[in-house]
This record gives structure tokens, C-alpha cells and sequence, in this order.
């Protein structure tokens, strides 16, 4: 698809009729793209965290569980990914929308479609959630793990492992709201933060107590991102507040 899509971009540059032309007074408007970078960090940190987040967590689990432990990690994240499919995209949906929005200054729609947009991604987020609670075994015969004794320990781990799908979807629209007005500090940390910085050194810590304890890592690491990002939130808004009082 790239080798097409390449030889066309070339087969169109080469053409007389193309529209697009390159000029020396553009030269002057690189500066600009530093801006339009530093808005779309957060979308690309988001790839960088889940390639070191898939590293890291497959070698600690190999590392404390061996090869049932691999076996689990490869069933659950592949269901797993299923949730991250729809709450990331319900929260995605938002990013264009609460952009235009802040462009166009309108404080109250941008409340209006935040609140609407927790509350519906909170709802898919529920309805993968009770599923994935109910039917773990039955999610797991759908990859072919169908060992008993593998099958066990993979219902309670799942379990555990799904209790962070509720707190995905809070962090993920909270991501989007903050990338798309601008907030970029607040943006790259709740990357940062839910991508590596928690879930690898609590899994890491968690393992030492048990396969189970390390499934338990994923709903608290969510949970500490949600309350660290909150904790910065706030304080960014009261120095943005003290910042507007004083001017």
C-alpha cells in the first residue's frame, strides 16, 4: 500500500497539472510547524508508549510466570485490545470536534460535548466490562486456550485484568480534552503516565507477590495515572486562575 500510494504522490508531483507547488516564501512558515507538532505529540507518544508498554510487561511476565504466564498475557491483551478498539475510538471521535470548539472559543459546547462524551464512552467501557466479567472463559475459547488448568488461572486473571476498562475510558477522554485545547503539558503526561510510568514498575513491584497481584497492577496503575493527572490538573488550573487574577 505504501509502494502505491508512493508511486501516485510521485506520478502526481511530476505532473504539469498538479495543484500543490512548493514555493520559497513557505520557507517562512516552518516555524509554525513547531507548534502544530507540539499539539500532535500526545497521538504520537501514544505508540511510542504502547511499544515500550508491550516490552516491558511481556518480559516481566515471562520472566515471573513463565510460559502459562505468556500464554495468558497473549489471549488477554489480544481481548483486551478489543475494549481499547472502542473506548479509544469514542474518545478519538472527540479530539476534532472539542478542537473546533476551542477554536471557536465556545466554553459551553465544549463542556456539553466533554460531559456527553464521558458519559458515552464510560457506557461502552461498562457494556466490554461486564462481558469480559461474565464470559472469561468463554472469551478464551474463542483464542483456543481450552487447558483446564490454564483455563483457571486465565478467568481470575482476565477478571482483574479488565477491572481497568472503566478507567481507560475516563483517562482516554480526559486525553483527548486536553490535547485538542491546547493543555500539551497536561496532554503528554497522561501519556507518559498511562503508557509506562506506572504500569511498569507497579507490575514489576506486584510480581514478586503473585501472578494474580501482577493482573492487579493494570486497574491500579490506571488508577494512580487518573489521580496523578488530577492532581496536575488541578493545580494547572489554580495557576492558570491566579495567572488570570493578577493581569
Amino acid at each position: 500500500g505504501r509502494i502505491v500510494g508512493a508511486a501516485l504522490t510521485t506520478l502526481y508531483m511530476r505532473s504539469e497539472r498538479r495543484t500543490v507547488h512548493f514555493t520559497k516564501d513557505a520557507l517562512s512558515q516552518l516555524a509554525s510547524l513547531g507548534k502544530i507538532f507540539s499539539v500532535g505529540l500526545p497521538s504520537a507518544l501514544i505508540y511510542v508508549c504502547n511499544f515500550l508498554r508491550l516490552f516491558f510487561t511481556n518480559a516481566i511476565i515471562l520472566s515471573f510466570t513463565g510460559v502459562m504466564g505468556g500464554k495468558i498475557a497473549s489471549v488477554s491483551f489480544s481481548l483486551n485490545s478489543l475494549a481499547f478498539i472502542l473506548v479509544e475510538g469514542a474518545s478519538m471521535t472527540l479530539l476534532p470536534i472539542l478542537g473546533a470548539l476551542y477554536g471557536e472559543k465556545d466554553g459551553n459546547g465544549q463542556r456539553l460535548t466533554l460531559r456527553y462524551g464521558m458519559i458515552y464512552t464510560i457506557g461502552l467501557s461498562m457494556i466490554v466490562f461486564i462481558v469480559s466479567e461474565l464470559f472469561p472463559v468463554q472469551l478464551a475459547m474463542l483464542y483456543g486456550l481450552t487447558e483446564p488448568e490454564i483455563t483457571s488461572v486465565f478467568s481470575v486473571a482476565f477478571r482483574l485484568l479488565s477491572a481497568n476498562i472503566p478507567i481507560l475510558a475516563v483517562i482516554y477522554v480526559l486525553r483527548s480534552f486536553f490535547q485538542a485545547t491546547k493543555q500539551r503539558v497536561l496532554a503528554n503526561l497522561i501519556v507518559v503516565l498511562d503508557g509506562v510510568l506506572t504500569i511498569v514498575p507497579l507490575m514489576f513491584w506486584f510480581a514478586h507477590y503473585g501472578i494474580f497481584w501482577l493482573w492487579l497492577s493494570f486497574p491500579v496503575s490506571k488508577t494512580v495515572t487518573f489521580i496523578i493527572t488530577l492532581a496536575a490538573m488541578l493545580i494547572s488550573w489554580k495557576a492558570g486562575h491566579k495567572k488570570n487574577m493578577t493581569t
